[in-house]
């Protein structure tokens, strides 16, 4: 009985894998080809040349950088604790160069002749202080000398005068003029385009949204 139907067992057996290959082939050629992992690294983006594109860059990230700037020289310290100052904004750059004599508190001439090479920035940013739960909005008005070098634009200097905000009124009714520009090259925003700055020659700083556009804005030269 049984070598009579193991021809039949053999046939059967033969059927049921041909079967199964053929599932199993089909399946294979249903599957898509795995789609490639994604980069979660962030392209390097190139440093801009133009001066112009590099400041309006700037000034986009320039309350982040400062801000945290700001929190690592808080000194926690001393008594009383120093006020905390945030930066909450800068303003759009300003473009148009003036005489590098009237760095001069007088005005007075000066022999030094303004250097080519210069970049000269304008910009505000509109700061917010705290003291004892109190809140005061201020503004510094800051003039910024750029240098290109080999390697990428440097900080040469920047000067920095303090006004309250808002700043609209005549001088007469109680609103207090802006403070004597002063190089501030070694303050918080300072050090936060010299960051910057260094950031970016090595194309380490996040590339803008969407296409940098230049406008020269309302911005009160020191």
């Amino acid at each position: 009985m049984f070598y009579r139907d193991r021809p039949l067992v053999r046939q059967a057996v033969l059927a049921a894998g041909t079967v199964l290959l053929l599932a199993l082939g089909g399946d294979l050629q249903a599957q898509e080809p795995p789609e490639p992992e994604p980069n979660y690294l962030r392209p390097a983006e190139p440093c801009p040349s133009d001066p112009q594109v590099l400041a309006t860059q700037l000034l986009a990230d320039l309350p982040s950088y400062a801000n945290r700037v700001s929190s690592r020289n808080l000194d926690l310290s001393t008594n009383p604790i120093q006020p905390v100052t945030t930066i909450l904004v800068a303003s759009a750059p300003d473009f148009t160069p003036l005489e590098l004599s009237q760095m001069s508190p007088a005005g007075a001439a000066s022999d030094r002749e303004p250097d080519a090479g210069l970049q000269q920035v304008f910009f505000t940013t509109l700061e917010r202080q705290y003291w004892q739960g109190q809140p005061t909005s201020l503004q510094h008005h800051h003039w910024l000398f750029l240098t290109p070098t080999q390697d990428g634009w440097h900080m040469a200097l920047l000067f920095s005068s303090l006004g309250t905000y808002p700043s609209s009124g005549p001088l007469g009714s109680g609103s207090r003029p802006p403070t004597p520009p002063q190089e501030s090259s070694d303050g918080i925003v300072g050090q936060a385009v010299r960051l910057w700055l260094r950031d970016c020659r090595a194309e380490a700083v996040f590339p803008p949204d969407a296409e940098v556009e230049i406008s020269p804005g309302p911005s009160t030269n020191p």
